[in-house]
């Protein structure tokens, strides 16, 4: 091989490597790209879960008392007397001015049967007590006369928790004020429910932390 010849070979060879070199720096390039867009989006799905996590614990927080402030119903009605509501505040704070609505099933000489609204408000409930409320405890104005709630259908709570702000508890569900304060002022007036002689109260074993 004459010398001009191996130098050619030689460059040939230089111009082959300095390729070679371009492809693996342009391959590394697409893989950290790919890993960098990989890396980015678990990022980003971390990112949300915290966010959501953070909204569910705000909302667990806010929600902290009222959870606990509840009440459950034996309203058959059947006698006087042979139903209880147990109004039950589970947490540490006090629930002043606890508004009770009682759906009350009258039967009267004029009217056809029907569903009258009763609400007995300024309940207060001491922390960590359920208060237990019968026909007897309960009695409503109607027609310039207090007659006594021997049949119930149904009720709610409406309460304010520690930071005032307000909730309304059903049978079922828990709702803020605010959300359901159009049904409220579509409901028609109750009628004024008078709470009769002293209800039997309890001290809760369990209640929660503050």
């Amino acid at each position: 091989m004459t010398i001009r010849h191996a130098q050619v070979e030689r460059r040939r060879l230089r111009v082959d490597w300095t390729r070679l070199g371009t492809v693996v720096a342009v391959i590394a390039g697409i893989g950290t790209l790919l890993f960098t867009g990989v890396a980015t989006y678990y990022q980003a799905l971390v990112a949300r879960d915290q966010l959501e996590q953070s909204r569910d614990d705000t909302e667990r927080d806010q929600q902290d008392q009222a959870s606990r402030v509840s009440f459950w119903e034996a309203l058959d009605g059947t006698k006087t007397g042979a139903w209880e509501l147990h109004l039950m505040n589970r947490s540490p704070d006090p629930v002043p001015n606890l508004e009770l609505i009682v759906y009350v099933y009258a039967k009267t000489v004029s009217e056809d049967p029907t569903v009258r609204y009763v609400s007995v408000d300024g309940l207060n409930m001491a922390p960590c007590t359920e208060v237990i409320l019968t026909g007897q405890n309960l009695k409503y104005y109607a027609q310039n006369d207090l007659k006594s709630i021997d049949s119930a259908v149904g009720a709610l709570i409406v309460f304010e928790d520690r930071n005032a702000v307000g909730w309304v508890r059903t049978r079922t569900r828990l709702y803020r004020g605010d959300e359901v304060e159009d049904e409220l002022d579509k409901a028609p007036d109750p009628y004024v429910g008078h709470l009769v002689g002293k209800p039997r109260v309890k001290q809760m074993s369990e209640c929660g932390g503050g």
